[in-house]
């Protein structure tokens, strides 16, 4: 059908446009320890920068911070370990986007992933937090990415 393939094409090369802005990053931890528990709910910060297209993202922090009005995909990954409780989300601003759970991996240790597709304005902060009294197991289990799907 050519009218498929020309809505294709067109697709295609609004995605890969030159003047079109581009924003994405991913980090991790390389560190291989347990973080948390907290007694307050926590920003985990990913040091190891991978990837920072667009400078959205700030290591110091573990914040990151949208460039750009658009359309945004995101996804973090973590793992729980020992007989420990882990409870992670990830926060738009202050509004809860989506989280990952696992209560006391008695079974030794479980790893999960979870993303989310937001529309962020210009200075919107996107970042995973940790729940109090709960931990994580860092390392390459636990990242944090991001980018930017389209701009608005």
């Amino acid at each position: 059908n050519v009218i498929y393939y020309v809505y294709i094409m067109y697709i295609v090369n609004s995605c890969v446009s030159t003047d079109r802005p581009k924003v994405a990053f991913s980090a991790g931890m390389n560190e291989e320890i347990y973080v948390g528990p907290f007694n307050t709910d926590t920003t985990l910060i990913y040091r190891t920068v991978h990837t920072n297209v667009g400078s959205g993202y700030n290591p110091n922090t573990g914040i990151f911070t949208a460039p750009v009005k658009g359309v945004y995909q995101f996804s973090f990954t973590t793992h729980a370990g020992a007989n420990f409780s882990t409870f992670v989300i990830l926060v738009h601003n202050i509004n809860h986007l989506s989280m990952i759970s696992d209560w006391k991996a008695m079974d030794g240790s479980n790893s999960a992933a979870n993303s989310a597709i937001a529309h962020l304005n210009v200075g919107d902060q996107v970042y995973v937090q940790l729940y109090r009294g709960t931990h994580i197991w860092s390392g390459l289990h636990s990242s944090f990415s991001g980018m930017l799907l389209f701009p608005l």
